[in-house]
């Protein structure tokens, strides 16, 4: 065994300035110390110790994907180098340009995964957690969608999450969790994760959990977040919305809210934010507290959209039907092409305050 090898034979020593002095050397987990039952009055504090890591970093391997046998996770052979021995520091890479469609993925700890080269992923496995163990490099992403890549999760109570520290994600590309009665989870814990200009998260379905466990320190979004549920109001991750950010809802058919009126993760300060359901029969609530730029209505196909927008820069109407019972202020223009802006309650009006220092536009 070489870590007996190793703690028989490394040991901690001291020099004089003439002659090497070894001392009892006890090997515990990464760490050579010099034993519990001696004396600091055996170890002269004049004299330098050197002292070695026992055990050194084991070797990082890069296994790519090939799928040459089957869909099988757990095939060796569906890798490159043949994936026989499983490391907690194994790099996974996805890079066929392919639809992988992956099925039998262990609960399993790995140290990377990159989905590159326009490559579709599909994971499918139930009920399993697939972790990513920090290298505690921040200049390295533990996760990596590269643009025009797609990792999607479409199954049921899967789950992935970071251990340890300094974790990093980059999604340049797609990163979606499709859920139905139950809900998939990536938990952003121990991790920073950044979503670029050109990359989209999105979540769906009809769960009612939290698909992303984030806040503003560990999610930041350039890009744009898809929000596709359409008989729950599902949850808008918690996270720090960037200049020339976007959220859309483009999935809603109908829904009754319980949550006191207020959606899940809609209480937040958004860039750009776009409501567009051509297929809505029924009536849906999102209340919206700020956003920093655009709102714009496209769409609420045959129902309404019943919420506020309680501040926004510019507010723009191409269609859609739009009750609005809160005071709602503007700081620069109301453009309305088409659609219905109106107070639900009768006879009451729809108040718009105008509060920019500048020329505003109606």
């Amino acid at each position: 065994d070489s870590s007996e090898i190793l703690s028989n034979s490394i040991k901690m020593q001291s020099w004089d300035g003439s002659v090497w002095q070894t001392y009892p050397s006890i090997l515990s987990g990464d760490t050579l110390q010099n034993g519990v039952f001696v004396t600091a009055s055996n170890y002269p504090i004049s004299r330098t110790f050197t002292g070695f890591v026992p055990i050194a970093s084991p070797a990082v391997s890069i296994y790519t994907w090939n799928g040459s046998v089957n869909q099988d996770f757990q095939v060796a052979a569906n890798w490159t180098p043949a994936r026989t021995i499983l490391q907690p520091s194994d790099q996974l890479v996805f890079s066929d340009g392919l639809l992988d469609s992956i099925v039998n993925i262990p609960n399993q700890v790995i140290g990377r995964m990159s989905v590159l080269n326009q490559t579709q992923v599909l994971l499918t496995s139930n009920n399993i957690t697939l972790s990513l163990a920090s290298d505690n490099d921040t200049t390295t992403n533990e996760l990596y969608i590269a643009t025009g890549s797609t990792l999607r999760i479409k199954a049921s109570n899967q789950k992935m999450n970071f251990i340890n520290q300094n974790n990093r994600a980059l999604i340049e590309g797609r990163l979606e969790l499709q859920n139905s009665s139950t809900t998939n989870v990536i938990d952003f814990s121990n991790c920073v994760a950044t979503v670029s200009a050109s990359g989209i998260l999105a979540s769906g379905g009809n769960s009612t959990g939290q698909p992303f466990l984030s806040d503003a320190t560990m999610l930041r979004l350039f890009g744009t977040y898809e929000h596709k549920y359409t008989t729950t109001p599902g949850y808008i991750p918690f996270a720090s919305w960037k200049p020339g950010s976007l959220v859309q809802v483009i999935g809603a058919l109908s829904f009754t809210l319980s949550n006191n009126g207020v959606a899940n993760g809609f209480r937040q300060t958004f860039y750009n934010f776009t409501y567009h359901a051509p297929n809505q029969y029924g009536n849906t609530n999102f209340g919206l507290d700020t956003v920093q730029n655009n709102f714009r209505m496209i769409s609420t196909g045959t129902g309404t959209w019943k919420g506020s927008v309680l501040q926004s820069k510019n507010f723009f109407q191409q269609g859609g039907k739009i009750d609005l019972s809160s005071t709602n202020q503007i700081s620069d223009s109301l453009i309305q092409t088409q659609g219905i802006l109106k107070n639900p309650i009768v006879n009451n009006q729809t108040q718009l305050i105008f509060n920019g220092t500048a020329n505003q536009q109606v």
